[in-house]
């Protein structure tokens, strides 16, 4: 899985290896999910959300045939009509 640098870039400004420990905590996020995809709830038709621990992100993601599918990940401020475009 590969992520834009974006977040790591502009918090390793602010803090030396905040990037990193944001990209370990999306990475736990997503291995929970993995292992437990139907226990966040669904926020929009067919889409759940998980929240990303220490950091204020969300995961939304679908389970389609067994598979999960990543639709976004946001900062918790942003208009969450902005994901709902990327179906």
């Amino acid at each position: 899985m590969t992520f834009r640098g974006t977040f790591q870039t502009s918090s390793e400004s602010q803090q030396l290896g905040l990037g990193d420990e944001f990209l370990d905590c999306v990475d736990e996020t997503l291995n929970l999910i993995c292992l437990l995809p139907e226990a966040y709830s669904v926020v929009y038709r067919d889409i759940r959300r998980a929240v990303v621990k220490r950091f204020p992100y969300v995961i939304y993601y679908r389970i389609v045939s067994s598979r999960i599918i990543v639709t976004a990940i946001f900062h918790g401020s942003r208009n969450p009509k902005e994901w709902q475009k990327r179906r």
